[in-house]
């Protein structure tokens, strides 16, 4: 099983020059590291592309990246209604993009909470990425 070191994941495995029903056979244990959720991610070129999440149970607008991007890349991110609606002051426009390598970077949006009134709905999240890869998002539960 991996093994987390900080932002990474250890993989140790074992190796041998031979078949295992010999004797005389050279072996050693090596190790293999992976950034924390670094299996796979969802990616952008040189064109943008975007993805909608699915409905989350997230009360505050906050959402944790695991991302990076190339030094002219972003990713920027929008709150939604379940009708794909944007949430005032959590559009794209308002959002503060996201340029660089993190494991547990914070999005950010110029509003600092969502409306009251509507607190207790399930939210969305519409991501737009250009030349970057988002490997995990974790909203914030409260």
């Amino acid at each position: 099983a991996p093994v987390p070191v900080g932002d990474r994941a250890f993989f140790y495995y074992g190796g041998w020059d031979g078949p295992h029903d010999v004797a005389e056979v050279n072996g050693n244990i090596g190790l293999a590291t992976l950034r924390l959720d670094g299996f796979c991610s969802m990616q952008a070129g040189e064109q943008e592309g975007w993805l909608i999440t699915r409905r989350e149970p997230f009360r505050v607008p906050e959402v944790t990246l695991n991302a990076r991007t190339a030094e002219d890349g972003y990713i920027a991110a929008e709150i939604l209604d379940r009708h794909n609606r944007v949430l005032p002051g959590f559009s794209r426009e308002d959002c503060v993009p996201f340029r660089g390598d993190a494991v547990r970077h914070v999005l950010q949006w110029k509003t600092a909470r969502s409306p009251a009134s509507r607190s207790d709905e399930d939210r969305k999240i519409r991501f737009y990425l250009r030349k970057a890869d988002l490997y995990s998002y974790l909203p914030l539960q409260d």
